[in-house]
Formats: structure tokens, C-alpha cells, sequence
């Protein structure tokens, strides 16, 4: 203290306020671990305080995990927090906080790591309530490449919730705290069950092993928590059997349903389902379903529901019949030719609320709506209802798998199919033949798990309300990954033509639209063999494809013979690429060898100091090469460069100098160095000799050339002389000199250094 009493402070933990009871200063005590200078406190744990700190070493703010008295005198705990320092560090990617060391000090055990500022996605939601819903799945999507890290490196993290998921000032995600995680080669062994109750996975409430499906799990309850402002399930406990009894139940969407796009439903309901089994298969498949309903969410906005309009219907009893709603005079019976003469009612409210009319048609504008779980729902509800009678039943039943087919659920669509399929024919009336053999034959073919081919699109007539099944087989084609049967399908769905008593099936084409549109731009893909003629061409033509596949919506066969074909293309490109850089290569030495010959041979002009002429014979070549084209300007230069050496040296020596020349036989001339029209004079005592410039050493020049530099005051010409005397000495082979003169140069003048690298690459590297 100020006062010079001393405190005892082993009781204190870190950061702690204390006022001292001499002087009533107060102070914060165990601020340093070893070079981490504690600033604030950031949160506190159940195990660990966070501290923000800075690393007085290198300078830099982080924050400061140490873990708490008790739990330092806890070996497992104490395990336990080492292995979260050790499992962080091995973890280096964009989405995971960083850990920069780990060590004990004053009895503690800290981590330090990356300070992230922008707070975490629970405070996010306690301030916000309901989030975005594209912020949550952008969000969402870089999570999932974090957690995939993670499991690249064996790794699951077991307690993700939105308080371990901090957001940088930019809002960028990055996951924290692996206190809890394992290596999942050692697996799960503690007999303890520690994890957040909102989020724990049903797995490892009950014993059961646990795997990267499990974090898939809390995620998706995480994501729920954050779309929807509130946790999935009401009641937060840690009463186990509580827990059992609440999350062995289906995970409730419904109420999500009505505010969230379809597509982001079936992503949660993927996620949060009871056995990991029926989860993501992988970390690649939940990334492009969160991309598919990202794309659907810009493409399509977000879901609204479709209001009810009442329609009059005195004295009408309603029968629904193929998706349309048709009109009976009489109770109980079938409207005359009621398999191939429907009358349509196309107003989508018919019927009073409770009627079987209007609850088939809310549900089938919710379909064209795009919620299509919600639809499912509904149409289940109304299949499975005593009074619903034939042949609605079988078209809810129907539109129920189709429903599935569009959530991609195909085992949902078996189920469906499968019930008419195994309830036979609905009528034996001759008037209802049609129609009958229709439903059974249709949803065989929809319930087997194989591929329907194309050619089969001839039993689905498409000037009838069995148009409909072009649709339901294309879309099982699409999910099973058979882009061309499925095309010859929904195309021909697209093209056909329902008679008017069937004019209802004209609604579904919009529903087919988001495939037939990913049809054509698959088709739009380049071909092979690529044809470009360059790797600019080549290169374009791929990020064209890139572009084109990352427009896809609907996922399934589009994506997976986008994939295909992309990898297909990137592997050709390469080779192209591969090719021409070869023979781009080839040429280009081609031509610099050219280039060398020809200096080569000029060999002798270069003795004679007759730069001009060697420049000369460079400036007739025509390189076709970029390469080249730069070679041989940056030779051209060297050569123009030392015959300006040459006239600016003489021009200079207008002015003579006192100095030494140097004849090529050895000779040393001392006296005063002047210009000559036949080369240089030096002038002593009783002596004027004159020596053309081929007679002098090239090192000679340059001393000389040094010592008029001497004089030079304007900073503009010494740079120029400067630059002349490096062309100059590499031309003469005074290359260490050059070296030594260029370098020098470049530091000092920046308008040299660029041409400085293609020098060194022509001029000392050969």
C-alpha cells in the first residue's frame, strides 16, 4: 500500500477490491500472472473466472480463464480444465476461440486466449428476443465449420449453448469453453451428467453414446432458442427424470412453424430428432441444408401464411376429390362422372373453417405457401380422421407424402404412400376406376425405394388430375439422386396440360418451378471436353459453373450432378491449365534462349562498347509471350540504359575531373580526365593521350563515372546516372558491382525498385 503497510492477501482471489485498514486506500490484488496484466473482469463460471488482460510481453489484449480456489484443489476439475486448454490450442480455425498458453501461477492454473468482444449469442437473445432468422442460419453456417474443425481434430465439444458462442465486434461466431469435450477415441466416460438442460441431447441424459451428433443436437435446440427468443422446451430443471420424460418427446415445431420458413423448420426438426441416427449424417450435409434454406430465404422471402376466405355454401354438402374441391347435390353421394368430370371450386377459403373443404384446402395453400411441414401436419390430421371420406382420404394421404417428398423426408413419404398403397383401391364403382387404380399404382411406385425411369411417364396421363404423380415421381427421383429420371418427370409435369375438371393441378407447377428451375441451370453447366483456348478462358468458364451451382435451391440430384459436374470441370481445367502452362513455359524459354543468342552473337559490338547496335539487333525479335514480351523490354532497357551510361559520362567530362585511366593492356594514365570526340583525353605533366573507350576497363568507367557522381547535386539526375551505371556494369560483366549498386539504389528510390526485380531476373540470374 501507499502507506507502506503490508497486507496479507493468500485469501484474496484475483481482481479482488480490498481497502487497507491503516490508510483506507483501496487496492485490487493478484492482478499479474506472470506477464498478463489483469484490466477487468468479464464473467464469472461455475468453475473459472474470465478476466480481460493484457500480455505485457507482446502487447496485446486478451482474456484471462482462471480457474477458481476450489476447483484448483480439485484434481478432476483441475484435469479437467488442462484438457480444455490442450483440446482449444489443438483447434486453429476461425469460428474457435483461440488459445495462446496455458500455466499456474500463485497457485492457480489460467489459460490465456483470444478476447472476444462483441458479447455472446445469449446475451444477443436476452436483449433482441427473436433473432433474424437468415442472421441465425448465416450464423448457424459458420458454427457448423467451427464444430467441424473440431471433429476433424477428434474432437466433440458436448455443452454448446448460446452462452459458449461469443461474437466478435463484427459479429463473427466462434465457439468457447471445451471444458466438457472429449476426445472421441477415448468416448464418454463420466458418471457425472454435466451439461445445460435447455440444450443436453437425449443421448447423454439417458447413457447412450455420444458422437458429433450430439453438439448437432444442442445446436439445434440453440438455433431454436435464438429464432424463436425462448428455449424449445419450457421448464428448465436438472431433475433427471424430468429431463428423460422431456426429451423423449418429438420435438414440438409448431409454433415455429408459423413464424419461420419452412425450410429452416425441417432444418431444426432434422437436428433435434430423438436418436442421432435420424440426424445429419455428417457436418457437410447440415451445411448445405442451412446453405439450401439460407438461398430459399432470399429467393423466396419469408413464409406467410394464407389467410381464410369464407365462401357461401347453402344447402351444399362438399366432397374433396383429386386436390380440387368438388360440389354434390346430395349427401353421401359422388357428383356424376366425378373420376373424369370435377368441377373445381378454385376459392382457396370454401366452406366454413371446420369443414373437410376448407381445412384440405388451407392445407394444401400452405404447401403452395412452402410450409410444407405445417401442410403435412394438417393433411395427416385429416387423412387419419374417421370422417373424412373416400377418395379425400387417399388425396390427403397424397399430398401428405408429397409433402414429405418436398421436405425431403423420403422415409416420411414411404409411410405415406405405403398407407394407400396397403388400403387397395378405394372404390369398386367402374366410374371411380380411373381414379382408383391411380392412387395404388402411383403409390407403389412412390413407396419402392427404387428410381422410377423416365419412361414410365406415359401412366400418368397429363391431360388429367394424375398429372399430379409426374410431380410425386420426379420429386422422389430428385431425392434419390437421379437427376435425368427425375427431369423426365417433373418436365413432363411441366408440360403438361390438365383437362378444365382438373385444372387444380396447374397450381402445383409452382411448387415444381424452384427444381425445373435448378434443371436448367444444371443444363446451362459447361460440357466437357472444355474447349477454351486459353487458362483466362478456362478459369472463367469454371468460376461460370461455380457461380451457376451456387444459385441451385432445392439440393438433392441438382446439387449432387452440379458436384459432380464441377469436380469433373475443375479436374479438366487443371489439366488444361496444366497443358498450356507447359507449353507456355516451353515457348517462353523458347524465346529467351532466342533472346540469349542474339546477345550471344552480338558479342562483339558489346566488346566495342557498341550498345546501341546490340539493342538494335534485340528490338527486330517478336516475342508472342507475356513473359517474353517483358524480358525482352526489360533487355532492351539494360542495353539503351549503358549506351546512355556512355553519353552521359562523356557529357559530364565537359568538365573535367582528376583521375586515372585504365588501358586495357594494364596500362594506369593519372592526370585530368576530359571528353574527346574519338573518346576520353587525360592530360599530366608533359603528356595528352588519347584512348577511344573500347581501350578502357569497364571498372575504370565506373570509377570514373562514381567520382563525376561525387559532383552531381540534382537528386532527380544522380537517380538517373545512377540507374545507368547498374545497366552499364551488368552489361560489361560487372555483376557483384551491379549487385552491390542496384540494391542500394532500390533502398533509396522507390520509382527503381519495381524495375530493380525484373533486372535481377534478366540481368543476374541467367
Amino acid at each position: 500500500m501507499e502507506c507502506g503497510v503490508m497486507l496479507d492477501v493468500t485469501a484474496y482471489e484475483p481482481f479482488t477490491a480490498t481497502v487497507c485498514p491503516s490508510c483506507g486506500g483501496s487496492i485490487r490484488v493478484r492482478t499479474s500472472f506472470h506477464h498478463f496484466l489483469i484490466t477487468r473482469e468479464v464473467g464469472v463460471g461455475g468453475m473459472s473466472h474470465v478476466f480481460g488482460a493484457r500480455d505485457e510481453t507482446l502487447g496485446r489484449d486478451l482474456a484471462l480463464k482462471i480457474l477458481s480456489p476450489s476447483c484448483s484443489r480439485d484434481e478432476k476439475r483441475l484435469r479437467q480444465f488442462e484438457k480444455e486448454a490442450e483440446i482449444t490450442a489443438s483447434i486453429s480455425h476461425p469460428n474457435v476461440v483461440k488459445v495462446y498458453t496455458a500455466g499456474r501461477d500463485q497457485g492457480y492454473f489460467y489459460i490465456a486466449m483470444e478476447l472476444v468482444e462483441g458479447g455472446s449469442l445469449d446475451e444477443q437473445i436476452r436483449l433482441s428476443g427473436r433473432l433474424d432468422e437468415s442472421w441465425v442460419l448465416a450464423l448457424a453456417v459458420q458454427v457448423v465449420q467451427g464444430l467441424k474443425a473440431a471433429e476433424d481434430a477428434g474432437l466433440i465439444h458436448r455443452d454448446i449453448k448460446p452462452g459458449n458462442i461469443l461474437l466478435t465486434a463484427d459479429g463473427t461466431p466462434k465457439i468457447v469453453d471445451f471444458g466438457l469435450a472429449v476426445f472421441t477415441r477415448d468416448g464418454v466416460s463420466d458418471s457425472e451428467i454435466w451439461a445445460t438442460p435447455f440444450y443436453v441431447p437425449p443421448e447423454t441424459l439417458f447413457g447412450e453414446p455420444e458422437d458429433f451428433r450430439s453438439d448437432i443436437y444442442a445446436l439445434g435446440s440453440t438455433l431454436y432458442h435464438a429464432l424463436m427468443g425462448k428455449p424449445l422446451f419450457g421448464r428448465d430443471t436438472n431433475s433427471l427424470p424430468e429431463l428423460k420424460a422431456l426429451k423423449s418427446k418429438p420435438a414440438d415445431l409448431r409454433e415455429a412453424a408459423a413464424v419461420l420458413s419452412a425450410e429452416t423448420v425441417t432444418v431444426l426438426a432434422r437436428t433435434l430428432r430423438r436418436k442421432p441416427a435420424e440426424r445429419y449424417a455428417g457436418y457437410d450435409e447440415f451445411l448445405d441444408h442451412l446453405h439450401t434454406a439460407l438461398r430459399r430465404l432470399k429467393r423466396q422471402g419469408r413464409t406467410r401464411r394464407v389467410g381464410r376466405r369464407r365462401l357461401a355454401a347453402a344447402g351444399l354438402v362438399m366432397a374433396l376429390v383429386g386436390g380440387g374441391v368438388w360440389l354434390a347435390v346430395q349427401s353421401g353421394s359422388h357428383p356424376p362422372g366425378s373420376s373424369t368430370a370435377p368441377l373445381p371450386v378454385e376459392d382457396a377459403g370454401a366452406g366454413s373453417d371446420s369443414s373437410v373443404s376448407a381445412k384440405f384446402l388451407n392445407a394444401r395453400n400452405l404447401l403452395f405457401a412452402g410450409d410444407f411441414l405445417k401442410s403435412r401436419e394438417l393433411f395427416d390430421a385429416l387423412a387419419a380422421d374417421p370422417s373424412t371420406r373416400q377418395p379425400t382420404r387417399n388425396w390427403a394421404h397424397y399430398q401428405a407424402g408429397l409433402a414429405s417428398l418436398l421436405l425431403a423426408d423420403q422415409p416420411g413419404a414411404v409411410q405415406r404412400f405405403g398407407a394407400i398403397r396397403r388400403a387397395g383401391p378405394f372404390s369398386t364403382d367402374p366410374a371411380d376406376k380411373a381414379l382408383a387404380g391411380f392412387f395404388v399404382d402411383s403409390a407403389s411406385a412412390l413407396e419402392k425405394p427404387e428410381v422410377v425411369p423416365g419412361v414410365r411417364t406415359r401412366e400418368f396421363p397429363a391431360d388429367s388430375a394424375q398429372a399430379i404423380g409426374l410431380l410425386a415421381v420426379g420429386l422422389k427421383n430428385w431425392y434419390l439422386g437421379d437427376l435425368p429420371n427425375a427431369a423426365s418427370f417433373l418436365r413432363a409435369f411441366e408440360a403438361s396440360k390438365p383437362s378444365r375438371s382438373a385444372a387444380w393441378v396447374e397450381k402445383y407447377k409452382a411448387v415444381a418451378r424452384p427444381y425445373l428451375e435448378d434443371l436448367r441451370m444444371c443444363d446451362s453447366l459447361p460440357s466437357l471436353p472444355v474447349t477454351a483456348k486459353t487458362s483466362a478462358e478456362a478459369n472463367a468458364l469454371l468460376t461460370r459453373a461455380k457461380t451457376t451451382a451456387g444459385q441451385l435451391t432445392c439440393g438433392g440430384a441438382g446439387a449432387e450432378a452440379a458436384r459432380r459436374r464441377l469436380e469433373e470441370l475443375t479436374a479438366a481445367v487443371t489439366r488444361l491449365n496444366t497443358k498450356l502452362t507447359e507449353e507456355l513455359r516451353k515457348q517462353t524459354k523458347g524465346e529467351l534462349d532466342q533472346m540469349r543468342s542474339a546477345e550471344e552473337g552480338a558479342a562483339p559490338l558489346a566488346a566495342r562498347m557498341d550498345f546501341d547496335g546490340v539493342a538494335a539487333k534485340l528490338r527486330a525479335m517478336k516475342p508472342a509471350t507475356e513473359a517474353g514480351r517483358e524480358a525482352l523490354e526489360t533487355r532492351l532497357r539494360l542495353w539503351e540504359n549503358a549506351a546512355s551510361f556512355l553519353d552521359l559520362l562523356r557529357h559530364d567530362l565537359s568538365q573535367p575531373i582528376e583521375g586515372d585511366l585504365v588501358h586495357t593492356d594494364g596500362t594506369v594514365l593519372r592526370g585530368r580526365i576530359s571528353d574527346s570526340p574519338d573518346g576520353l583525353r587525360i592530360q599530366s605533366a608533359g603528356s595528352d593521350v588519347l584512348l577511344r573507350l573500347p581501350e578502357i576497363t569497364p571498372a575504370c568507367l565506373t570509377l570514373v563515372a562514381e567520382k563525376v557522381l561525387e559532383r552531381t547535386a540534382d537528386s532527380d539526375q544522380y537517380y538517373l546516372r545512377r540507374e545507368m551505371l547498374v545497366a552499364f556494369a551488368l552489361r560489361t560483366g560487372l555483376r557483384n558491382y551491379a549487385m552491390l549498386c542496384g540494391q542500394r539504389l532500390a533502398r533509396e528510390n522507390p520509382a527503381f525498385r519495381a524495375r530493380w526485380d525484373h533486372i535481377q531476373a534478366v540481368g543476374l540470374r541467367e
